[in-house]
Parts: structure tokens; sequence; C-alpha cells
């Protein structure tokens, strides 16, 4: 599993992109899966959302928490996103190899 060297060099947008196309794959590689990804995708969708993670660049999430007083959260968001990001890519791993189904993908 992919570990978060240092979370302050990356951009929570990257990390949140990488997620979001993860969950477009392994939605398109698995149709068994769907129903049970469909409701975790929306709602990453909507925490993205209200967070502003793919907001434009003055307003998004990676510009409010670039001040140091913030990089206590700046780090957990991006272990949270490491974590299913990690998680996804086991789901897809889960399908290449017809391992048994789990909450992942």
């Amino acid at each position: 599993m992919n570990q978060v060297a240092n979370p302050l060099s990356q951009r929570i947008l990257d990390v949140a992109r990488s997620c979001s196309d993860l969950f477009t794959a392994c939605l398109s590689k698995d149709p068994d899966a769907f129903s049970r990804l469909e409701a975790q995708e929306r709602r990453f969708w909507v925490w993205s959302s209200n967070l502003k993670v793919f907001a434009q660049r003055h307003v998004n999430l990676d510009t409010q928490l670039r001040q140091e007083k913030h990089a206590q959260i700046r780090e957990m968001v991006l272990l949270l996103l490491s974590v299913l990001k990690d998680n996804l890519s086991l789901g897809m791993l889960s399908t290449i190899h017809r391992f048994p189904p789990s909450d992942s993908c």
C-alpha cells in the first residue's frame, strides 16, 4: 500500500483526482461492484464538493489549508484520501486477479 511520505508535499486536489479516477475504473471493471460503490462515490463527491476540493485554485481546499497553522488538518485530509486511494487500488487488484469480492471495489 502507498504510504504518504510527506503529506504536505502533495496537493489534496491531485490525490482526490486519483481517487475519482479509481472510482471510475472500479465501476467500469466490475459491474457487480456498482451497487456497493455507487453510494460511496456519491459520498465522495458530496464531501469533495462541500470542501471545494475541485474548485478553482484561489478558493479550493489546498488554498484554504496552505498556511502552516492548518498543517495538521491538511495532513489528516491527505491521509484520509490516501486510505481511500489504497482501498480502491486493492479493489481494482481483486477485480483484476479475481479474488473473492470484499467491501472494496
